[in-house]
């Protein structure tokens, strides 16, 4: 046993949560396929050492182009 077992787990875990939207079970579902297609297709064809860069990738795809998640709704903007 060391202290970063299951770090790798948790990470994925947590990008798939970002990615699917923290309120929304259906979109946390949906973005753990999305990543674990990404992450295999990716390893296919560059290479298994590149999974969980080919992950992180994917989550900033997603954090540029829709933040709040799959299913989750913009957030209102307020003027000062």
């Amino acid at each position: 046993m060391t202290p970063t077992m299951g770090m790798n787990a948790l990470m994925m875990g947590v990008v798939v949560v970002i990615i699917g939207g923290i309120d929304s079970i259906a979109g946390i579902a949906l973005a753990a396929v999305l990543l674990g297609i990404a992450q295999h297709l990716g390893s296919w064809s560059i290479g298994s050492q590149w999974q969980e860069t080919v992950a992180f990738l994917v989550l900033v795809c997603f954090l540029i182009l829709r933040p709040q998640g799959f299913f989750g709704k913009p957030m209102k903007t307020t003027t000062v």
